[in-house]
């Protein structure tokens, strides 16, 4: 999967979750960010890892 889909899947989840619970959506919004900062971070790492290939 495309790295920049799973971002805006991130997005969307957030989204829909935030319109179902809208009491919730901070949380899902901050958790979106959370997981597209850790995504990042990992691919960052791997593309690191993987340079030599």
């Amino acid at each position: 999967m495309d790295p920049a889909n799973t971002r805006h899947g991130l997005d969307a989840i957030a989204k829909q979750l935030s319109e179902i619970a809208p009491d919730n959506a901070a949380y899902y919004r901050e958790n979106a960010a959370q997981r597209k900062e850790y995504l990042t971070i990992f691919l960052e790492h791997l593309q690191a890892r993987l340079s030599w290939v």
